[in-house]
């Protein structure tokens, strides 16, 4: 989180698609009934990997991949509405 969230400061509008994509990896972790056999350390995926069951990494890494997907269209759709060069500091 600490990567993305100074552009989440510069535009707020940005919260959005981090949002939609929790939403969206939530749903994948429900539908196939994931769960952390510990609490997990965030901000990588290899540690989120290392505490879910045996068995459920796939569907862990998918989740995470549908997340990121998420995140980055509808940042991308964002992006394109809006007038990017206000965004740039140079």
């Amino acid at each position: 989180h600490e990567v993305y969230f100074p552009y989440v400061y510069m535009n707020p509008l940005l919260i959005l698609p981090l949002i939609l994509s929790g939403f969206f990896g939530q749903i994948v972790f429900e539908a196939a009934s994931l769960g952390y056999t510990e609490p997990p350390s965030l901000g990588s995926v290899f540690a989120i990997r290392s505490v879910v069951a045996e068995g459920d990494g796939l569907m862990t890494v998918v989740g995470i991949g549908i997340s990121f997907i998420v995140s980055f269209l509808v940042t991308v759709l964002l992006y394109r509405r809006m007038d990017c060069r206000k965004l740039l500091p140079w």
